[in-house]
């Protein structure tokens, strides 16, 4: 990972972690930047819209969640050892990764009812 990357995923996990405190619609890159020690022009040069950036948590979110709970659950025996490892990742997840509510949840509710998003 190059230290551009590195500081790429810092800036989406704090974004999840906001993200997770007030919605993804209400990120932007104005919003992130307040609460993190970077400038909006910073944060543009990474992502340049708006859009672009909450996409990007999106993605981020999906692949810790891929990598923190599914690919870990997949390793257990099939069954109800493999759902009871699926439900303690997801919950381990959450919990290190969602101060607030799930994103995935909150996207689906925030999203769904504006036109042409389906």
């Amino acid at each position: 990972m190059t230290i551009k990357e590195d500081k790429k995923n810092k800036i989406l996990k704090h974004g999840l972690e906001l993200a997770s405190q007030i919605g993804l619609v209400a990120i932007s890159i104005g919003e992130l930047a307040k609460s993190i020690p970077m400038s909006k022009s910073g944060l543009f040069a990474h992502f340049n819209s708006k859009e672009n950036l909450q996409l990007a948590i999106l993605k981020y979110a999906g692949d810790l969640f891929k990598y923190s709970v599914l690919v870990p659950a997949l390793k257990e025996k099939g069954g109800i050892p493999r759902i009871q490892a699926l439900i303690q990742n997801w919950n381990q997840w959450i919990i290190e990764y969602m101060p607030g509510s799930c994103v995935f949840v909150s996207a689906a509710l925030d999203f769904e009812d504006r036109p042409g998003d389906h």
